[in-house]
């Protein structure tokens, strides 16, 4: 039974943690100038991180390796925002352990 307990107490705070980031971290960035993004997440690494959908709207990646606490392992992030005309408009993020970087 505490085998149990402890896989569902882990389950529930994985499902937490990753609504927190998403409310907390990377809804704020939705109307954010892509200025404002830039100087805090800084500009994409390379030209494969610069996708460009049509004139006004580009897609600025960001992925970072970190080191998970539980597990001890490197693990991939991808961040990736919308921008369209200077503005974000969405935002997506595949992985764990992504970076938290407030706006």
């Amino acid at each position: 039974m505490n085998k149990l307990k402890i896989i569902l107490c882990l389950a529930v705070m994985l499902i937490s943690s990753c609504v927190t980031y998403d409310q907390k971290i990377m809804q704020p960035w939705v109307g954010a100038t892509k200025d404002e993004l830039v100087s805090k997440w800084g500009y994409p690494q390379s030209a494969s991180d610069l996708f460009q959908v049509n004139e006004s709207t580009t897609v600025y990646s960001y992925r970072s390796y970190r080191t998970d606490v539980m597990s001890g392992t490197l693990t991939p992030c991808t961040v990736s925002f919308t921008i369209e005309h200077d503005l974000v408009k969405a935002y997506k993020y595949e992985g764990s352990n992504c970076p938290k970087i407030e706006r």
